[in-house]
């Protein structure tokens, strides 16, 4: 990427490895020459990167040797304390951990509600702890084989970090909606990589080799939850047909927190943590008979006929329509839950928000909301 006041880069890493799993070996750190970072003198330096069985944690310090300002991205999402995200390469051996709103993991349709940055003058320096509890919840692949290869184990981890020039300010004050919450920091709308102006924004990269790091691409807690929620929606038991993957569109967040009461900022901030991409639906965890799970491919066949819904309703009759979810967001304490479930037939369809509360036996609706109607 290009960027308005020079054309060089230096990426220093160090690393101190606790508990690593199963006895693997020490890992590698490459520092790549020729990777993305293009601002001489800013520097990011790995300092600290613990497994444990429960939890990862890294650390990292953010340097400004340059002559002039920069601005570091410090939450991806601020409204929802939502500081860094994370997915898996394409071939499914890499955890990527993403603190860059040009790049949003769910692809370029994702909107992060507001970006926060910090200045890092001239000489300064910054440090930041992320830590992520295992096994890791990475819902982005996009080859099940070598993912089912890995056997959910993540081989490296890179980590992407944000770096703008100094008159991103005033970009970001004229381009979306700003607000400036101090001399040194603002908040604005993250946007997708294609409306980032370019001669303004790098990344500061850092990769670990030959590590080993436990991974989920599925929710299995979100299972009991789908169940009891449609056996609430739909007591009669008619058979619900079921997309065989989640759907990940959001409803803003703010809109959520208003609209239902006693939503905990944890269980938002799950909610969008887990939804960042859509996951496939495991036939093997779905226990209730009523639920008919129906691929992309077999929806295809069905819709791509004339009377495509006719046959839908032939084919699963009873059915109040098709049937879409989200992963389910949880609180830190497991007793609240957040869902998302739509359902079309036709042109005609609604898209709510739940918020479930376990009372001890069974997930229990408390409150909705709705997001979209046709």
């Amino acid at each position: 990427m290009m960027v308005a006041k020079c054309a060089s880069a230096t990426c220093v890493l160090s690393i101190v490895l606790a508990g690593l799993l199963l006895g693997e070996s020490l890992p590698t750190v490459d520092s790549d020459p020729n990777g993305p970072q293009r601002k001489e003198g800013v520097v990011i330096e790995l300092t600290r990167f613990e497994i444990t069985p429960e939890t990862l944690e890294l650390c990292y310090d953010t340097r400004n040797d340059s002559n002039d300002d920069v601005w570091v991205c410090a939450d991806i999402d601020d409204k929802v304390h939502l500081d860094f995200a994370v997915c898996l390469s394409d071939d499914g051996s890499a955890l990527q951990v993403i603190r860059r709103p040009d790049l949003p993991p769910g692809g370029p349709d994702l909107a992060y509600e507001y970006s926060r940055f910090v200045r890092l003058h001239s000489g300064q320096a910054r440090t930041e702890v992320l830590r992520l509890d295992l096994p890791i919840f990475a819902p982005r692949f996009s080859n099940g084989d070598r993912l089912t290869q890995n056997g959910l184990v993540a081989r490296s981890l890179s980590l992407d970090v944000g770096c703008y020039a100094d008159e991103v300010v005033e970009w970001a004050r004229y381009s979306r909606t700003f607000r400036q919450t101090s001399e040194d920091e603002f908040l604005t709308h993250a946007l997708s990589a294609t409306e980032w102006p370019e001669e303004l924004a790098l990344v500061l990269q850092a990769h670990i080799e030959g590590v080993r790091i436990p991974l989920e691409v599925g929710d299995a807690a979100s299972y009991p939850v789908y169940w009891d929620f449609f056996a609430q929606l739909y007591p009669q038991a008619d058979p619900v047909v079921l997309k065989a993957e989640t759907v990940w569109r959001h409803a803003n967040a703010d809109f959520v927190r208003d609209k239902l009461e006693g939503v905990r900022e944890d269980t938002l901030r799950d909610f969008r943590r887990k939804n960042l991409a859509s996951v496939p639906l495991e036939p093997d965890l779905i226990e209730d008979p009523n639920i008919v799970l129906v691929s992309e491919a077999q929806l295809a066949e069905i819709l791509s006929e004339p009377d495509g819904w006719s046959l839908f309703g032939e084919r699963y009759p009873d059915s109040p329509g098709l049937s879409q979810v989200s992963c389910v967001g949880f609180s830190d304490d497991h007793t609240q839950a957040l869902l998302y479930a739509g359902t079309t037939r036709g042109r005609v369809g609604s898209g709510w928000v739940y918020l479930l509360e376990w009372n001890g036996s069974a997930w229990e609706i408390r409150d909705f909301v709705m997001v979209w109607v046709s």
